[in-house]
C-alpha cells in the first residue's frame, strides 16, 4: 500500500511538472510573438563586436570585465523589450525607460570603473542607446 501512495504521489508530481513546463512554454511562445527585433542579427553582431572592442581599450581586469559584462547584458535585455508589442509604450514612455536603464547602468558600473574608465563607459553605452533610440524612431 506504502508502495502504490508513493507512486502515486510521484506520478501527481510529475504531472504537475508537466503541465507546469507546458505553461512556461505557452508564455514563452507569447512572449515571443510580442517581440519587436529592431535590428537584424548582422547589425546586432555589429554593434556588439563593437563595444567589445571599445571596451576592450578601457583595460578592465578579468574580475571587472565580468561584473561589467553581466551589467550591461542586463541592460541590453531591458532594452531590448521596451518596444514589445505587450507593453504598448509610446515613443516618450520608451525615452523615459530608455533614460532609467542608462541611469541605473551607470550607477552599477560607476563603482567598478576608475574615472577614465567611466567616462568611456558613459561615451560607448550613450552611443548604443542614440543608436537604439534611431532606430525606435524609423
Amino acid at each position: 500500500m506504502k508502495k502504490i501512495k508513493a507512486f502515486l504521489v510521484i506520478l501527481c508530481l510529475a504531472i504537475t511538472n508537466l503541465i507546469s513546463a507546458q505553461s512556461l512554454t505557452e508564455k514563452q511562445k507569447e512572449k515571443e510573438k510580442n517581440k519587436v527585433e529592431i535590428y537584424s542579427s548582422d547589425e546586432r553582431d555589429n554593434i556588439q563586436m563593437w563595444f567589445h572592442e571599445e571596451t576592450k581599450k578601457m583595460g578592465l581586469s578579468e574580475n571587472v570585465q565580468n561584473e561589467y559584462d553581466a551589467i550591461i547584458s542586463d541592460a541590453v535585455f531591458d532594452m531590448r523589450r521596451l518596444n514589445d508589442k505587450d507593453k504598448g509604450y509610446s515613443n516618450e514612455k520608451i525615452e523615459s525607460k530608455l533614460a532609467l536603464i542608462v541611469e541605473k547602468t551607470n550607477k552599477k558600473v560607476k563603482p567598478l570603473l576608475t574615472e577614465e574608465q567611466f567616462l568611456n563607459h558613459k561615451k560607448n553605452f550613450e552611443e548604443i542607446v542614440n543608436n537604439a533610440k534611431r532606430k525606435l524612431n524609423n
